[in-house]
């Protein structure tokens, strides 16, 4: 055997590496430090808009108790309709408040002159009543008969005479103060409330209503048409219902009608 060869058979052989597994418990302890170190580095490449946005996001005011997490697209819709019907309701209501005031102006007003009919006029004279009682003010009440009314209803008809309740009613209203009052209470019968009038007051102003009646002229087929009035007055004492009130004018309108006609004599 050669030199070279004897060489060959006595250099040492190299030493592999061990391909043996770890052990269990080895192999758990890495795998843990890995997991750490990944969700170390996952904070860390967190941006800060990102940690803010949740920041605000838990800020955010509850809508209806609702927290801000659970309003879902479903819920916004949800409460969307909601509102919609809440706001239906509103304007139903008002709609229906509107409707009811239109009703009671109509029931108060006179079926054919535009003012108080005889019902709401009671009403409004029991208030003014009180309200003179409380405060230690005075108020009257002037009671108005048309003259010649029932001749022109028997002559032209109806609807001459609803021209002429008419045409009266709008004198009436236009000749008195915005805190008077003026009503139907008969076929051909007026009323008005004089408020903080005392009883001279009350004579000087039916004196010239009637003086305001007496001067309105309707044309009615080609005829001029025109009445006279009637009236008497009373001032309110304080123990007086609406209905002795107007008793008590209609007393002094009649009266009133009686001297002027023994005059006429």
């Amino acid at each position: 055997m050669s030199f070279a060869q004897h060489q060959s058979d006595e250099k040492p052989k190299a030493t592999l590496p061990s391909l043996q597994p770890k052990s269990v418990l080895e192999r758990a302890t890495q795998a843990a430090a890995a997991a750490k170190r990944n969700s170390t580095a996952e904070a860390r490449a967190t941006p800060p808009s990102s940690a803010s946005a949740e920041s605000q996001a838990a800020e955010k005011p509850m809508i209806l108790g609702i927290p801000p997490q659970e309003l879902t697209p479903l819920v916004r819709r949800a409460l969307k309709h909601l509102s919609d019907q809440v706001a239906s309701l509103k304007s139903d209501r008002a709609r229906l408040v509107e409707r009811l005031r239109r009703a009671e102006e109509l029931a108060d007003r006179d079926t054919l002159v535009p003012v108080f009919n005889r019902r709401a006029f009671e009403r409004e004279l029991n208030r003014v009543i009180s309200f003179a009682h409380r405060y230690e003010v005075q108020a009257s009440l002037v009671y108005f008969d048309l003259d010649g009314f029932k001749q022109i209803n028997d002559r032209f008809g109806h609807p001459a005479g609803d021209a002429i309740l008419l045409a009266v009613g709008e004198t009436l209203a236009a000749n008195i103060r915005e805190s008077d009052l003026v009503g139907r209470v008969g076929g051909d019968e007026f009323a008005v409330i004089l408020a903080k009038a005392g009883p001279e007051d009350a004579r000087k102003k039916g004196a010239q209503l009637a003086e305001a009646i007496s001067r309105t002229e309707i044309t009615y087929q080609g005829h001029r048409l025109r009445v006279g009035a009637a009236y008497g007055s009373y001032c309110f004492e304080s123990d007086d219902t609406g209905e002795r009130a107007l008793s008590r004018a209609d007393e002094a309108m009649y009266a009133n009608k009686v001297g002027r006609k023994i005059q006429s004599l």
